[in-house]
């Protein structure tokens, strides 16, 4: 995986090649990465692979901050809160499962009887005056 600046990626254009990149993180040889996602201030990235295992990698001093076998099957993505309050992991084995997005602590887990292929939080769950939490998860 490679970090680039965007805005030297919108001045190279359509030109050959591709700008400098910023950092390259080797990923783990054995396994394919499915999803990734920026995690606050953009400080760590959230990646996820087809072994079920979820990584927080550190882009500052880059280097792996946490890693977890989540599940028992491919994660197929993560979905992570506005806030980064919250992170989803959404899998092949059947289940969605909410997870603290710094320690990977389980806080919650839905069971299905197929694939659960992608989880998406409501963005009225920030709202003050909001009493419920919606939490939409898909599969098939």
């Amino acid at each position: 995986m490679r970090i680039y600046n965007l805005k030297d990626c919108l001045a190279w254009g359509k030109k050959e090649g591709s700008p400098a990149f910023v950092r390259e993180i080797k990923a783990p040889r054995d396994h394919i990465i499915n999803d990734v996602k920026w995690g606050a201030l953009d400080e760590s990235i959230y990646y996820c692979t087809d072994a079920g295992r979820l990584i927080r990698y550190d882009t500052v001093l880059g280097k792996l901050i946490l890693a977890g076998d989540i599940h028992r099957h491919e994660i197929f993505t993560l979905t992570l809160t506005k806030d980064f309050a919250m992170l989803f992991s959404s899998s092949r084995d059947g289940t969605c499962k909410l997870l603290h997005p710094e320690t990977f602590e389980e806080i919650r887990s839905y069971q299905f009887d197929f694939p659960c292929r992608n989880a998406a939080v409501s963005p009225l769950y920030e709202a003050e005056d909001n009493q419920k939490f919606h939490v939409l998860l898909c599969g098939g």
